[in-house]
């Protein structure tokens, strides 16, 4: 981070520079404070948090994936655009969804494995059960499971004050 009067490298917990004395204000601690959230598997997430950032960000990025194919519509480079969006989105219900499932998991005071019951119902739907059972049923039912797992994670207040996973978010 670096000083908006002087140009000076600032630490990120510095309320002052230590150059020209200048305060640091919150806005750039905060926001990079969420980056650093995102990346990593500690802390807890609140379900406002988690409410806004897992649909808005998937929101957003449904919504920029329908404004690229419209403006590419009849173009021959739409393809390239379109594995470039693929390779983005993945990244982001990758990574990002999932340090938000976990930290929201820390937030009820449950362990972040628990994000491998959603991910071995979504695998076991798509291809280990659909082989045995018929699929519609198995899509059917690990679908209702993962929507009353997800009900629950986006409405259901976490842990008040401090759990084994840090303090109230």
């Amino acid at each position: 981070m670096f000083c908006k009067k002087c140009g000076n490298k600032i630490d990120i917990d510095s309320v002052f520079c230590n150059k020209c004395g200048e305060k640091i204000s919150n806005t750039n601690k905060n926001d990079i404070s969420l980056i650093k959230s995102l990346l990593t598997f500690e802390g807890r997430a609140s379900y406002q948090k988690f409410q806004y950032l897992y649909l808005g960000g998937t929101f957003i990025l449904g919504l920029l994936g329908l404004v690229i194919i419209k403006i590419l519509e009849n173009s021959p480079i739409l393809q390239f655009f379109n594995l470039i969006y693929i390779i983005f989105i993945s990244i982001y219900l990758i990574i990002i969804n999932t340090t938000l499932i976990v930290q929201r998991l820390h937030d009820l005071n449950l362990s972040g494995y628990y994000w491998w019951i959603i991910f071995a119902l979504v695998l076991a739907s798509k291809y280990l059960i659909s082989s045995i059972i018929p699929a519609e049923k198995v899509i059917r039912i690990c679908g209702l499971i993962v929507f009353l797992i997800f009900v629950f994670l986006f409405f259901i207040p976490g842990t008040n004050g401090p759990n084994k996973y840090g303090e109230k978010p």
